[in-house]
This record gives structure tokens, C-alpha cells and sequence, in this order.
């Protein structure tokens, strides 16, 4: 979390981790809810994306026991 852009971290912090709707979270930012739906979009793939390097493909398949790896291994 702690690289993302702080706009990111801060949707990811109130919405998903903290369980403010997006709407909320919108007007908090004073940005429109469409707005608000893309960066929290744009976040949640900027976490997929830091989980893949860090992980492998596991966290690109969502598989919880590393079958990913060891089969193109």
C-alpha cells in the first residue's frame, strides 16, 4: 500500500479497508462519484499489479495454494 499514489491508497484506505461507500468517499474528495468509481478502479488494479511482482501469477489467478508457479515451473 505504501506505494501507490496517495490518491490511491487514500480510496483504498476509506472504501474497501475503512467501509465508506464510494459516494462517500466522493464527496469527502470533493470529486464526482464516476470519478471516484475510477480511481478506486485504477487502485485496485495498482494493487493486482504490486501483488503479481511481489507473488507471481498466484495473485493474478487468485489461487491461494501457488499452483501458478509450480506449474510453469
Amino acid at each position: 500500500m505504501r506505494d501507490l499514489k496517495d490518491e490511491y491508497r487514500t480510496a483504498i484506505e476509506q472504501v474497501d479497508l475503512g467501509g465508506k461507500s464510494a459516494e462517500d468517499f466522493a464527496q469527502t474528495e470533493q470529486i464526482s462519484a464516476n470519478n471516484a468509481s475510477v480511481r478506486l478502479h485504477r487502485a485496485r488494479k495498482a494493487i493486482v499489479k504490486q501483488l503479481t511482482k511481489v507473488c507471481g501469477t498466484c495473485a493474478e489467478h487468485k489461487c491461494l495454494d501457488c499452483t501458478c508457479r509450480r506449474s510453469q515451473l
